[in-house]
């Protein structure tokens, strides 16, 4: 006869190994260049037939793996996904050290053609990327961006306008001269969803300020406290894959 105790222990290693299941993830290392010879290092997990795919640029002197939370749902979901270290960063370093130092010496100084502005082209080359190698049609790509991210990320919608939404943690109205009031009144109907916390003084004014420009953009600031992808928690992420299914 089997005991109380030993039918608990039984049931609670049952939910463990599913836990382990849960979250043994495996997606694809990827590389691209970009137009100007940069090769940048991602991850890559392909969608399920007819589900969009969501394209994540992180923050500044962080990597692709701020977006690891969101990717697994979204992929739980059936999403693709695919991250990648941006120029100067994390894999795509041409340095072994990619400290925050190391990363402003790289990228020099901001300002027009400066590798802080072809960030914005190297969206471009992950999307090539992705319709090219992966056969992603350009019309199923979401953008996700966070910090400088968000403002790269937006940019490169408003010159494109073939995306299907931007979504934006802790935009800024100008993170390293990359400026967003004129591109996110180039984003015209494109959904695109702003995320900031009032604790986050400049990037909460900077998202009043474009949620106040945009005629299509949805602005949520009750959100935990914290800056770009620091946000991501379980209400959070929810939030987010309802509003990708909303407007995929």
């Amino acid at each position: 006869m089997i005991s109380k105790r030993m039918t608990g222990a039984f049931i609670a290693l049952l939910l463990i190994n599913s836990s382990l299941l849960a979250v043994d993830w495996n997606p694809e290392k990827v590389q691209f260049k970009t137009r100007d010879g940069e090769m940048l290092k991602g991850f890559f997990v392909a969608a399920q037939p007819h589900e969009p795919t969501v394209l994540m640029l992180h923050g500044l002197a962080s990597s692709k793996e701020e977006w690891l939370p969101l990717a697994k749902k979204l992929t739980e979901a059936g999403w693709g996904v695919l991250a990648y270290d941006a120029r100067g960063h994390g894999e795509s370093s041409q340095t072994r050290n990619a400290s925050a130092q190391d990363i402003y010496k790289y990228l020099g100084a901001p300002g027009p053609g400066s590798r802080w502005e072809r960030m914005i082209d190297d969206v471009g080359a992950a999307a090539r990327f992705l319709s090219g190698s992966k056969k992603v049609s350009r019309s199923s790509i979401f953008l996700a961006g966070a910090s400088i991210g968000a403002n790269v990320c937006l940019n490169f919608a408003a010159l494109t306008r073939s995306v299907k939404g931007v979504v934006l943690l802790s935009p800024g109205l100008d993170y390293r001269s990359i400026r967003t009031e004129e591109a996110i009144q180039k984003t015209g109907k494109m959904p695109v969803l702003i995320v900031a916390n009032s604790k986050d003084q400049y990037a909460y004014a900077s998202s009043v300020q474009l949620a106040s420009i945009s005629k299509s953009a949805t602005f949520w600031s009750d959100v935990k406290v914290g800056h770009g992808t620091q946000m991501l928690d379980d209400d959070l992420l929810n939030r987010l894959l309802q509003w990708f299914d909303k407007n995929k």
